[in-house]
């Protein structure tokens, strides 16, 4: 199986264009995440009279759900985390940043020297979700919201240094090279095999209920015949050819239709494949599911271990202790299992009675 590779566009949207009250942040530019997540690469294009000038940038990331209108771009940088520091881009009117830092933001800021506001901003990475929401009732363990993960599909453009969407916000809409209207339409290169295919990882360890499968709203005709598999990676070799079973057998599809099919053995899986036959293309595909213990155990996990140190503090601060406590937990991730996080935190005194992300759950 493939590295997972960031095709994630978190939905930028912009709240600030520069020219704020505080001379500092001159040329800045404030970006909401429509999900909070981890940000794996930041895309600028470059105002006209920027381009050439050798501009120097630096992004960063914040977690303010409960901020206030000003402190997005006036307030001091304790409330901002550092993502890349001082990039040059030379002459180029684009460019595309690398980020390395784990947490999970809620808001991305720009700022660039000389000052000026940024043309657009693309955010690109992983929805990191708060696992108390999915857990215990039937989700779209597919849709980004989810926190599911494209990892492969056939003709995917591996040149382009930011990768095509292939996602829509919501249920999984394969929006990338070749789009159709709300849908993807492989481009030819994806059919040198007569089929066309994409691969993700689930939002976490799930047993799949139900899939649907959606052709409205394409622009030519859909794929002639669509099948869905399945893979467990806590139980199976991810490599291995014969650890793959089928969630949906081949089916005819129609255009503008929207089907529903119930999984006859219900099984645990982490990842799922789409395979289409015959040129044509797909609106969009829902897996519906229920996250296992396990799969929540692993959520609550990578919330912990990508929370900002902010959030961190108010999830488990008693009244009163000291803020260094927080600072040991912070240091000490990521923790590799559950255990190991509630006992860091034991060690320094911080509460996990009061909070269920600490708690293990039965499978």
């Amino acid at each position: 199986m493939t590295t997972p590779v960031s095709l994630l566009d978190l939905g930028a949207e912009p709240l600030d264009s520069g020219g704020t009250d505080d001379a500092a942040h001159d040329g800045c530019t404030t970006v909401r995440l429509a999900r909070a997540g981890t940000v794996h690469r930041v895309a600028l294009d470059l105002p006209t009279n920027a381009a050439g000038s050798a501009a120097v940038v630096t992004t960063q990331g914040a977690s303010l759900a409960a901020a206030r209108p000003a402190d997005l771009h006036g307030a001091g940088t304790t409330l901002w985390s550092a993502l890349t520091q001082g990039v040059r881009l030379g002459d180029r009117p684009t460019g595309v940043l690398d980020v390395a830092a784990p947490e999970r933001w809620t808001h991305v800021r720009v700022l660039l020297s000389p000052p000026e506001p940024v043309s657009k901003v693309r955010v690109l990475g992983e929805v990191v979700p708060d696992p108390s929401r999915l857990e215990g009732r039937t989700v779209d363990v597919l849709a980004q919201d989810s926190g599911a993960v494209l990892l492969d599909y056939s003709g995917a453009p591996w040149e382009a240094p930011v990768p095509p969407t292939p996602l829509g916000t919501g249920p999984q809409t394969l929006t990338g090279t070749g789009s159709s209207g709300t849908g993807w339409e492989p481009p030819s290169t994806a059919w040198s095999s007569g089929s066309a295919w994409a691969q993700w990882r689930l939002a976490a360890h799930s047993v799949v209920e139900h899939i649907e499968v959606d052709t409205r709203g394409l622009r030519h005709p859909p794929a002639g015949h669509a099948s869905v598999s399945a893979m467990d990676a806590t139980t199976a070799d991810a490599h291995a050819a014969d650890t793959w079973f089928p969630l949906l057998e081949a089916v005819s599809l129609r255009a503008d239709r929207r089907y529903r099919f119930s999984v006859a053995r219900p099984r645990p899986a982490t990842h799922v494949r789409l395979d289409l036959s015959g040129p044509g293309g797909l609106a969009r595909l829902r897996i519906w599911g229920r996250i296992t213990g396990h799969g929540v155990e692993q959520m609550r996990l990578r919330w912990l271990n990508t929370l900002p140190r902010s959030d961190v503090a108010a999830l488990l601060l008693p009244h009163g202790l000291a803020g260094h406590a927080v600072d040991a937990f912070v240091t000490a991730r990521p923790y590799p299992t559950l255990d190991a996080a509630q006992a860091a935190a034991h060690r320094v005194d911080l509460f996990t009675h009061h909070t269920p992300y600490f708690r293990r759950t039965a499978a």
